[in-house]
């Protein structure tokens, strides 16, 4: 399984529980003086964070420490997390190739 249809199935498998998690984070800091386009802003953005840290722990492996480091300690997103996927899968071609020409 390519690491983004495990990046797919990491977030499928506990969807529910994710979106909370991110919903909490966005009710939290909100206020009185908070328009509902601005909830929605940043509901979506720690959607994003969320997802991304899951997929960087369950697929890539990474620690937890890794992942609050990251970005000087502002954690993961999307344009972190993609790049890393993809790259991975990328590691994992060239030993695939260099596996079968060892084999010959």
């Amino acid at each position: 399984m390519s690491h983004n249809q495990a990046a797919i199935e990491a977030i499928a498998d506990r969807f529910t529980e994710l979106v909370q998690q991110a919903f909490d984070n966005a009710y939290e800091v909100n206020d009185t003086d908070t328009t509902f386009s601005e909830f929605v802003e940043e509901l979506f953005e720690n959607i994003e964070q969320v997802f991304s840290e899951h997929v960087a722990t369950e697929v890539l492996q990474f620690t937890d420490k890794e992942v609050e480091s990251y970005n000087g300690g502002s954690g993961l997103y999307l344009d972190d997390i993609q790049p890393l996927l993809d790259d991975d899968e990328d590691d994992e071609e060239v030993e695939d190739d260099y596996d079968d020409e060892t084999e010959h």
